[in-house]
């Protein structure tokens, strides 16, 4: 009899179930029960970083960027485990053409021919949660349209009852407490992944961009009659080119102080967001951005101002202000920053990489006890990516330690102004 079933999409439940077999397949079937260890052969390959590496990689591109969020957070989870998951790497294929003509109809409510003059098939960029490509619009308007990948709903609903399954089962077995909770880390990441893909939020983030004056960087106006909740279209030049090492660095400058002074960054930094139009840096893709709120970047600021000062105690007064969990007994933490800011500070301190400072950082506060929120572990991991971005094209040098630190010492004088502080006490 013909299998009715064959060619279907794979619902959460069937995924969720394909996650339990690629577990016990590289050596976590004693958390999903004992029919995943019957008949298996557990793979020898290393370490439990290295195995979870690989079930992630085995799972696809959104366990791989679950892996990529997860190694940002090195306050919590050991440095090998985090050095693995920042290694995973799964192919991202594009999207059928079949499948995005399907999406942007839906989503705009009309055909494609009647929409775009012209719609490029071939895509622009590929990224793992969004895809771009190149349009143009009536009257001749060059456009970017960016989409939401198909397929990313599934794989998130499919980890929320394997996460449960894993919390309850972990910590029964180990005697221990896990050092970050299965589900919280899964509904952090689905939140994660929703404000990524929001494209309302990618229109609002780029009209806050294109208002900031000091920001030297091109940012695209968003069509708003062409664009939804899953689907945003953005002008773009009319003659783009591709950037040089020049222009990396420029744009890596313009995203550090964007980081450091405004708190907004982005998720994917990939070189396909920049071209070079009428002799400007654009940031083409403006998609997949996040923001601070002021509070939160209140505590940044004081806890860079403490940082300036070499005041150990004033850093660790100063984390909870950014939404860190910080024991009440910070001694360890405060031995830790010490060691930490001798090792790092000094007539040498633009020698050091913004990576190595995050890394000695993160381990710095993790042997203290501190926890912190997502979203500032993942800002750091972005002025990381932002940093990298600067080395393509021959910039190998490159160091954005200094962009830091003069964008840390503007965003402590606004603190500290005394029309600030009024305004606030008021």
């Amino acid at each position: 009899m013909e299998n009715v079933t064959r060619g279907l999409p794979e619902g959460p439940a069937r995924r969720a179930a394909g996650i339990a077999r690629v577990g016990a397949r590289y050596g976590f079937g004693y958390l999903f029960g004992r029919r995943f260890l019957l008949g298996r052969r557990r793979r020898d390959v290393g370490r439990v970083g290295t195995r979870l590496r690989l079930a992630l990689e085995d799972l696809g591109q959104t366990f791989v960027e679950l892996g990529h969020v997860l190694s940002a957070r090195g306050d919590v989870l050991p440095p090998d485990v985090v050095a693995e998951l920042a290694r995973a790497a799964a192919p991202v294929s594009p999207v059928p053409f079949a499948e995005v003509r399907a999406l942007v109809e839906r989503e705009l409510g009309n055909t494609l021919e009647r929409l775009f003059l012209g719609f490029e098939e071939a895509p622009a960029r590929v990224g793992v949660l969004t895809q771009a490509h190149r349009a143009m619009l009536p009257g001749g308007r060059p456009a970017l349209v960016v989409v939401n990948r198909p397929g990313v709903r599934r794989d998130l609903l499919a980890m929320r009852p394997v996460a449960d399954v894993v919390r309850r089962r972990a910590g029964r077995r180990d005697g221990e407490a896990l050092p970050l909770d299965p589900v919280a880390a899964v509904g952090e990441f689905v939140a994660h992944v929703t404000h990524r893909r929001d494209m309302f939020s990618a229109a609002r983030t780029a009209r806050r961009l294109r208002e900031l004056e000091d920001f030297s960087l091109r940012v695209p106006a968003a069509y708003r009659g062409y664009s939804s909740g899953s689907c945003a279209t953005f002008e773009t030049p009319f003659e783009a080119g591709q950037l040089g090492a020049e222009g990396y660095r420029e744009a890596s400058g313009a995203l550090v102080r964007l980081a450091v002074l405004e708190g907004v960054f982005f998720a994917d930094l990939a070189p396909e967001r920049f071209v070079l139009g009428d002799g400007k840096v654009w940031l083409a893709d403006p998609t997949e951005a996040f923001a601070l709120d002021e509070e939160r970047l209140r505590g940044v600021a004081e806890v860079l101002a403490a940082v300036r000062r070499g005041d150990v105690d004033g850093v660790a007064r100063a984390l909870p202000l950014t939404g860190c969990h910080v024991s009440r007994d910070t001694r360890v933490l405060e031995r830790e920053l010490r060691d930490t800011l001798g090792s790092l500070g000094g007539p040498l301190w633009r020698e050091h990489s913004l990576a190595e400072t995050r890394a000695r950082s993160l381990e710095a506060i993790r042997q203290g006890g501190v926890v912190l929120p997502g979203e500032i572990a993942q800002m750091l991991r972005s002025l990381v990516d932002a940093e990298d971005l600067g080395r393509i094209g021959g910039g190998g040098d490159w160091n954005g330690t200094e962009s830091v630190a003069g964008a840390a010492g503007e965003l402590v004088s606004r603190f500290r102004d005394p029309r600030y502080v009024t305004a606030r006490a008021a």
